[in-house]
C-alpha cells in the first residue's frame, strides 16, 4: 500500500486505505466504502457506528467540522487524513497531519487518545513552577496520559455562556485531568476546544487551591462538571467539601521522593537560602558573615540553570540535597504582593528539601505542617531575626547526625512521594496503570530497605 506523501498515516481496527485511492488519501470503512463524491455531496459526511468516520474538503467546512466533533456532536472519529490538494479529511486517531493551519494541526492531534486519560497543564518555563511541572511530567508518564497545554485566550462572554449553560459530552473509555495553577485558570478549561468532547471523566487538581474567591462563578454549578476537584492544602477542606461535597478531595504536596530524593550524609551547606526571602534574610553577603562568625557554612541564593530541561533535579541534588538547613518562612510571617494575606501553607520548597533529607527552617506555617510533622522536618525559629534565628540554628547543628537525613528521606518516601498522590487520583479515577503500579512497588521496595 502506497502512503500519500507528507502523511504520518497509522493504521487501525475496522479501517484500510482503498488502494486505487492511495493518491488521495482516501478512508475505505470495512462493511462499506464512503466515497468522494459522497464526501462533496454531504459537505462533511458522517458516518454511523463505532467505526464511523468524517470525510470533507479541508476548505470553509473543516473548522466546522471539528467544532462538531469538539462538542460532541458527531460521532467518536477513527481517523484523520489530510493530502494534496484535494485535502480530503477524517478526523481521528493519527500522530500527526500536514496541509492544515497550525492551530488545525493542534486540534486533529488533540484528537489522537479519545480512549486514554489527557492531562491539561499550563506548559511554562518559570523557576518557582519548576517543582509542579516536573510533577505532571511523572504524572502523564505514570497514568500514560497524553500531555495537552492548557494555556491559551480564556473564554469571552459568550463562550463563558455556553460553559455555565451547557454540560460537557459524557461517554467514551478516556478521561481528562487538568491540572491548574489556581482557581483562577478554571476559565481555561471552560476554553479550550477540548473540553465539550465525549469524556468518562473531568477531573480538577488545583495547586494554590487557596485562593477560593478567584473561582468561576457561580462557583457550585461550574465545579458541577467535574467528578472529582483536587485541593493542595488540606485547610481548604471544608469550603471545597461544602461546594462539591464527596468530589472534593485532599491531595497535597508531593515530591519525587524515590527517583529524586536523598538521605546522603555528607553535606557541606549548613544553611541554604533558596528563592525569596524576609528583608532581614535577603542580603546574602550579610547572612554569610553571620553565619561564618558562628562556624557555619553558608550558601546564597543558587544560580538558575541555563536551561530548563533538569532544572528539578539540579535543584534537588545539588543543593538540597548538599544542606543540613534550608530557609523558608511562612507567606503570612513573610508577605508578597503575590501570597495571600490570611491563608498560610507550606510549598515545593518545604517538601523537596525535606525529600533530599534536609530540614526546613524558619517562622513556620504553623496550621499547614500535617504532612511534615515529624521531629526533625522543620525548625521553627519564631518572628523572623537574622541573628536570633541563626543561633537557633547553631544550636540546632550542634545535635545534627547523618542519621537527620536518612530519618527525613525515610518519612518522606512513606508519606511525600508523588507517586502517592497519583495513586490515590487513579483509584478515584479508574485509571491506573501497570506502569504507576511497578512504581508504587518500586516505592515500596525502596521504603522496606529503608527501614
Amino acid at each position: 500500500m502506497i502512503k500519500p506523501s507528507g502523511l504520518n498515516y497509522r493504521k487501525f481496527p475496522g479501517m484500510q486505505l482503498s488502494p486505487a485511492r492511495c493518491r488521495i488519501g482516501l478512508p475505505q470503512r470495512a462493511g462499506g466504502r464512503i466515497t468522494a463524491q459522497a464526501g462533496r455531496a454531504a459537505g462533511n459526511h458522517p458516518g454511523r457506528g463505532p467505526g464511523a468516520v468524517w470525510v470533507g474538503r479541508s476548505g470553509p467546512s473543516a473548522p466546522r467540522a471539528l467544532a462538531r466533533i469538539q462538542r460532541g456532536e458527531a460521532a467518536t472519529p477513527r481517523a484523520f487524513l489530510v493530502h494534496g490538494a484535494r485535502k480530503l479529511f477524517v478526523p481521528g486517531r493519527v500522530s500527526a497531519t500536514s496541509h492544515l493551519p497550525c492551530e488545525k494541526m493542534a486540534a486533529a492531534r488533540d484528537l489522537t487518545m479519545t480512549a486514554s486519560t489527557r492531562l491539561f497543564y499550563f506548559a511554562n518555563d518559570e523557576p518557582g513552577w519548576m517543582p509542579v511541572s516536573h510533577m505532571v511530567r511523572l504524572a502523564a508518564r505514570l497514568l500514560e496520559a497524553q500531555q495537552l497545554d492548557l494555556a491559551g485566550p480564556g473564554p469571552g462572554w459568550p463562550g463563558r455562556l455556553r460553559a455555565t449553560l451547557l454540560r460537557p459530552g459524557r461517554g467514551g473509555q478516556g478521561g481528562d485531568i487538568y491540572i491548574l495553577r489556581s482557581p483562577a485558570e478554571l476559565p481555561l478549561v471552560f476554553a479550550h476546544p477540548q473540553f465539550a468532547a465525549p469524556r468518562r471523566f473531568r477531573a480538577l487538581w488545583i495547586i494554590d487551591s487557596f485562593w477560593t474567591d478567584m473561582l468561576m462563578r457561580p462557583v457550585r454549578h461550574m465545579l458541577s462538571k467535574f467528578d472529582l476537584v483536587a485541593y493542595m492544602r488540606k485547610g481548604d477542606g471544608p469550603e471545597y467539601q461544602a461546594l462539591c461535597g464527596a468530589r472534593a478531595r485532599f491531595l497535597g504536596w508531593g515530591a519525587d521522593v524515590l527517583d529524586l530524593g536523598s538521605g546522603a550524609a555528607e553535606r557541606p551547606i549548613d544553611v541554604l537560602r533558596i528563592g525569596r526571602q524576609p528583608e532581614a534574610w535577603d542580603d546574602d553577603a550579610r547572612t554569610a558573615a553571620a553565619c561564618a562568625a558562628r562556624g557555619l557554612t553558608f550558601h546564597g541564593r543558587p544560580p538558575f540553570p541555563a536551561r530548563a530541561e533538569g532544572q528539578q533535579q539540579a535543584l534537588m541534588a545539588d543543593w538540597y540535597g548538599q544542606s543540613k538547613f534550608v530557609i523558608a518562612h511562612s507567606n503570612l510571617a513573610a508577605p508578597a504582593p503575590y501570597t495571600h494575606p490570611t491563608r498560610e501553607y507550606i510549598t515545593a520548597r518545604w517538601t523537596d528539601a525535606i525529600a533530599c533529607g534536609a530540614t526546613i527552617a524558619g517562622a513556620q506555617p504553623k496550621s499547614d505542617l500535617s504532612l511534615v510533622s515529624w521531629p526533625g522536618a522543620v525548625l521553627d525559629t519564631g518572628a523572623i531575626d537574622l541573628e536570633r534565628n541563626l543561633d537557633q540554628i547553631a544550636e540546632a547543628l550542634r545535635g545534627w547526625s547523618p542519621a537527620r537525613a536518612a530519618e527525613n528521606h525515610r518519612q518522606a518516601l512513606r508519606h511525600l512521594d508523588w507517586r502517592w498522590r497519583l495513586r490515590d487520583l487513579a483509584r478515584a479515577l479508574d485509571c491506573g496503570t501497570p506502569g504507576l503500579q511497578a512504581e508504587l512497588t518500586r516505592l515500596e521496595a525502596r521504603l522496606s530497605a529503608a527501614a
